[in-house]
């Protein structure tokens, strides 16, 4: 009876050796471009700053057949892994541009995605434990099940990826990655649950270029704790009256600090039509403990010491015809440890994306 009833599941499911679905061109490309208006004001100096900052993306994939892809993206920004971004009037001098994502994909299956290279990172977050703009350099390994009839699906994602290389030392540092989670549909209602396991190896004592000296320092200004973290992240979707409602909560507590290791996310966005042109409204709620993350990895585009802070942000987009969206943002952000800093920012965003 057991093993009628899990051939009868697998054979309503995608879990399956099932080709996946080939594009309709082996070639993909995509582009981005993005202009951004900043306004910050700190209170710690009594100091106001305005900036116009620029994001150009330019790339593609390859499909080779086979179940194989080669993909590769272009963007503009320094070597800091968590932005992507360059500021506006440097003596009119040429735009930084580097190498994004450079990668081999493995895709024969649709159950099945295999990632080697630099490549986007695959696991369901809302950007608490990493920026989005970070692009991990290993290797990441997708399973995704899920009934045809779409009533629920299970998804494991895991990734092992070198953070740095040090020469003539068996101390690299590499993080090691594992999320499982469940999803599914009721009617109009979208849910999903994830738990991942964040495990740096040999972190502690390091010292990180693109840190924000958020973390905790040791006297030889390396870490002073290492990082194992364990996260969850829940997400519901809802239809209601013509628009979209979406509700999450991210947590993450880094189980090797010694003090100040929780992070948490909230927050909510609702999606409707105003005419012909789609708009979302959004809220989120931050309070990331001094230990809670890794900085030098962390969100750039909160509080400018990216651990230790609490902040609200309220936001609004417009998606208009051609590809083009319009965009703003107000952030309130103020330090829970350290010297106290109180930041508001305000961004207006253009951008295009193909």
């Amino acid at each position: 009876m057991c093993a009628a009833a899990i051939q009868l599941l697998l054979s309503q499911s995608v879990f399956a050796d099932e080709p996946a679905q080939q594009p309709a061109s082996p070639l993909q490309p995509e582009a981005e471009f993005r202009l951004r208006l900043q306004f910050d004001r700190f209170s710690s100096e009594d100091q106001e700053r305005y900036r116009m900052r620029l994001r150009a993306r330019v790339g593609g994939s390859y499909d080779a057949g086979q179940g194989l892809s080669l993909g590769a993206r272009l963007s503009t920004g320094s070597d800091n892994p968590t932005s992507s971004q360059v500021t506006l009037g440097d003596e009119f001098s040429k735009l930084a541009v580097g190498i994004d994502r450079a990668y081999l994909r493995f895709h024969r299956y649709s159950w099945l995605d295999l990632y080697a290279g630099k490549a986007v990172a695959p696991f369901r977050s809302r950007r608490l434990v990493w920026d989005r703009d970070v692009q991990p350099d290993g290797l990441s390994q997708i399973v995704e099940w899920q009934e045809k009839q779409q009533v629920i699906g299970a998804r494991v994602a895991t990734g092992e990826y070198q953070l740095l290389e040090i020469a003539d030392s068996n101390d690299d540092i590499y993080v090691f990655v594992a999320q499982a989670g469940l999803f599914g549909e009721a009617g109009s209602l979208r849910w999903s649950v994830d738990g991942a396991w964040y495990d740096y190896v040999h972190l502690a004592g390091a010292v990180l270029a693109s840190s924000r000296g958020s973390n905790a320092l040791d006297a030889n200004g390396g870490l002073a704790d290492d990082y194992n973290i364990a996260s969850g992240l829940a997400e519901l979707e809802l239809e209601v009256s013509g628009g979209q409602l979406e509700l999450f909560g991210e947590l993450a507590d880094n189980v090797a600090a010694q003090s100040e290791g929780l992070a948490i996310a909230a927050g909510s966005s609702l999606s409707f039509r105003a005419g012909d042109v789609p708009i979302e409204l959004g809220y989120e709620y931050r309070h990331v403990g001094h230990n809670a993350i890794v900085d030098a990895l962390a969100e750039s585009s909160w509080h400018r010491q990216r651990t230790g802070f609490a902040g609200h942000r309220l936001g609004v987009v417009a998606r208009l015809q051609g590809g083009w969206r319009l965009g703003s943002s107000f952030k309130f952000m103020n330090t829970v440890s350290g010297a106290a800093d109180r930041q508001l920012e305000w961004l207006v965003d253009a951008g295009w994306s193909l």
